[in-house]
């Protein structure tokens, strides 16, 4: 009777636990109304000399450095909109919620992605802040 007890607990947790997943990643990719215009980047750790990619400080958007100049990308998935992480061991972005992998430039590597992380248009502020526009989807070639 203990153990009918425990599994039933467990059958009632578990599609809850589900929802909780499906509906923070809804929230991370509110409809262009909902969400902010732009995300904002201090430049206290300059992704140009760093090497690594440097979150907004609203977490929508990431901004990358290569030989060519600096460009931003959408911090969501492709496949549902959670947010994506940088992992610094194999210098690529993944998603928490279904593993798909992108390369710095945004390239899908592992799907179930359909497409690559948007492009974003990047503008200097200051000399100290750059200012991603979150509604602004530029070409893969953009650079600032």
């Amino acid at each position: 009777m203990f153990a009918r007890r425990n599994i039933v607990k467990t059958l009632l947790v578990l599609p809850g636990l589900g929802f909780l997943r499906v509906f923070l990643g809804y929230l991370g990719s509110l409809p262009e109304g909902k969400r902010p215009e732009f995300d904002d980047f201090d430049l206290v750790k300059d992704p140009r000399t760093s090497g690594e990619p440097l979150l907004g400080q609203r977490e929508f958007a990431w901004v990358v450095s290569d030989q060519k100049g600096s460009y931003a990308l959408l911090n969501r998935c492709t496949h549902l909109g959670c947010p994506v992480r940088f992992d610094t061991s194999s210098a690529t972005f993944s998603c928490p919620c279904h593993g798909s992998v992108y390369s710095t430039k945004g390239e899908v590597l592992k799907g179930p992605a359909p497409r690559p992380l948007k492009r974003l248009k990047l503008i200097k502020v200051s000399e100290s802040r750059l200012r991603a526009l979150l509604a602004s989807e530029v070409d893969p070639g953009f650079r600032l």
